[in-house]
Formats: structure tokens, sequence, C-alpha cells
């Protein structure tokens, strides 16, 4: 690289280096809900009884020993059916290790309560967990502030950027404790994610890449997911590597040597028309 000035990307998923560089960020005044994602075993659906279910965990609720948001998204029954437990826990702070450490156990503890209930209805007595994640599914923390903030209405109607580095496909997808609002994007439509959005406002050598694209809320919702954030990691790892070899800052670097390249790697480029 000779004497390129260096660049780094942060794809911590919480803007950790962003933060540490003093760069601002966008929180939001609600934060998602955690998922912790498990599989079930040990039973057959066909033996239990609806109404059963629903009076040991009403009597769990009453007891206070589960907490009725938990029931929100879905109720226990229809658990039970798709084999799995989908719970919704407040996460807060997870962005910090006490935060994350904190929903880890909460995870925990709910899912073993839930088991328990679980367990005293007749058909259900042998269930158990028969696989569960190695960590929480934390859906949001923060975002940067980006050089551009992609907002909901451009999104859902498909606009295309003139700095446009992949497409996304999937739907506003805002989780909240009483459960879930969903947002379709228009129909033949499909929206994109600006280069600008991954560039930390004013950052000369610092790019980001992930959930933290800067967006706001119901946007973040339906980007975090997994497809756009590979998308905006190849486009930083790309972009980052062009403003090294010309010691350029990371916002001079020009789209089309951009695009260009990401095309070289098999990337589909949004179109303007």
């Amino acid at each position: 690289m000779g004497g390129a000035r260096k660049k780094v990307i942060d794809c911590t998923g919480d803007a950790n280096l962003v933060k540490m560089l003093g760069y601002p960020i966008l929180t939001s005044e609600e934060i998602q809900p955690a998922t912790y994602v498990n599989r079930l075993e040990g039973y057959n659906i066909d033996e239990v009884n609806e109404e059963e279910v629903g009076a040991a965990f009403n009597k769990a609720i009453a007891d206070g020993y589960l907490d009725e948001s938990l029931f929100s998204w879905k109720k226990p029954y229809k658990m039970l059916s798709q084999g799995k437990l989908d719970m919704h826990l407040p996460c807060s702070d997870a962005d910090t290790s006490a935060g994350k450490t904190q929903v880890e156990l909460d995870a925990h503890e709910v899912l073993m309560r839930m088991i328990a209930t679980f367990r005293k209805i007749k058909g259900c007595e042998n269930l158990k967990v028969s696989i569960f994640a190695a960590e929480c599914g934390i859906r949001e923390t923060c975002r940067i502030e980006g050089e551009e903030i992609m907002d909901s209405s451009r999104y859902l109607s498909g606009y295309v950027y003139d700095d446009a580095i992949s497409y996304v496909y999937y739907p506003v997808d805002v989780h909240h404790m009483n459960g879930i609002r969903h947002e379709n994007i228009e129909k033949n439509k499909i929206p994109t994610i600006p280069y600008r959005a991954l560039i930390p406002k004013r950052s000369k050598n610092l790019l980001i890449a992930g959930r933290t694209v800067s967006s706001d809320r119901d946007t973040n919702s339906a980007v975090r997911v997994q497809a756009p954030c590979m998308a905006m990691g190849t486009a930083v790892g790309v972009a980052a590597a062009i403003a090294a070899r010309k010691n350029i800052g990371v916002a001079e670097v020009d789209y089309r040597e951009l695009a260009s390249s990401l095309k070289k790697l098999g990337a589909t480029l949004p179109e303007k028309n």
C-alpha cells in the first residue's frame, strides 16, 4: 500500500468504534426487543389441549411467575404448535457488556420458566429444548448519523439513491413488546441503500457496515437483516481499498469507480430508471 493512509471499517453492529472516536449516533426512544431462538421436542401437539395451555399460562401470569408481555406476539399454544418459543425481551442497553449480559440472563430465565409451565400440562411432561441459539438475537441498539440518513418514506417507495450500492427486499418489520408492525414495500418497487449512509458524518477514514447504517427506526428495521448487511460489507470493503490506495477521504471515493469495482465482484447495482 506504500504510503497510503489506512481506513477502518466498524462492523461491530453497535457502532463501538464510531462512538469511541466521537462521531454522532442516533438512538430510538424505544429500542426493539430481542428474541432468543430455540426449538422444542418431546411432545405431540395432537395430545395437548389448547384450553389447558391457556389456563396454565394465565395462572403463571397471575402468580407473577411469567410476564404477560411475553405472549403479546404469539400465544403459548401457537408457539407449541410451531415447535419454538417466540419471545420478546427488553434490551435497552444491549450495546454495553453489562446490558448484553443481562439480556442473556433474562432470556435463559424466561426460557426455563416457560418450559417449567409447559411441563405441568398433560402431553408436555417430557417437553425439552432441543436447540437454542448461542446468544440472543439483538435487533437494535443504535445507528450512526451518516452523510445520508435513510427514511421510511423513500424506502417504502423504492427510491433509488444516486450512490446506491445495494437493493433491499425486506419490509419494515418493527418489533415491540406488544407485537410486530409490518409495512410492505410498494408493489414493483425495490428500495436501495446509499453509500453515504455508510459514512459517519464528517468522517474521512472510517466506514461502517451492518445494522448501524444511517437510517430512521422504521428503515433500520428492514435493512438490519443479513442480506443487506452482507452487501454493505462488500461495498465498504471495496470503498476503503479505493480510498486507501488513492490517499483520499472515504467520502471522496468516486461512485462510478466504486460501482464498477463492485460489479467486477459480481454485485448487482441498482439502476436509476
